[in-house]
């Protein structure tokens, strides 16, 4: 039985609230389990993205050794959504291009990427570049997992070409 999804359940809420930091406890219970830190970091990026980047670049640092497994390109594109919350756009733009770039990556990382790069050129006034990246978020098929983003993409590429 893979006791770290026990382990993540039961102290998430003292994560999002942060009254524990679970990440060495984890560390320490579960030393080669490294797609718990990838799950510890997914419950702390809304509240908390400064915690969950840390945590997403110190496994992308170990990926290749420690967590083979793992898609890089999803690593990467986690990267680039916790700097996207911190308002870190150029460093977000980065990271989402590295996560394109990547072979390795599950289905929902490139439209993600898009949906989020089109998200800063809109803040930064990039109208055109914006309306490129809405457009290839919304090529290929549609994937229900992403459905609320790729809503937001369509409403938003209507709004920028004035339909």
């Amino acid at each position: 039985m893979d006791h770290s999804y026990l382990f993540t359940t039961k102290y998430a809420g003292q994560i999002v609230m942060g009254r524990k930091d679970l990440q060495t406890e984890s560390r320490r219970k579960f030393p080669d389990n490294f797609l718990l830190d990838l799950n510890l970091a997914a419950i702390y990026e809304k509240d908390n993205p400064k915690a969950a980047l840390q945590i997403y670049q110190d496994l992308e640092r170990n990926l290749a050794s420690k967590a083979p497994g793992l898609k890089p390109g999803e690593v990467s594109f986690r990267i680039g959504r916790s700097h996207y919350r911190l308002r870190n756009y150029n460093l977000a733009l980065q990271s989402f291009e590295k996560a394109l770039a990547q072979s390795r990556r599950e289905k929902e990382t490139a439209p993600l990427c898009h949906y989020y790069r089109g998200l800063i050129h809109q803040v930064q006034g990039d109208r055109s570049r914006a309306i490129e990246c809405f457009r290839s978020a919304l090529e290929g098929a549609f994937l229900d997992t992403i459905e609320r983003e790729l809503g937001d993409a369509e409403r938003r590429l209507r709004k920028l070409q004035g339909s």
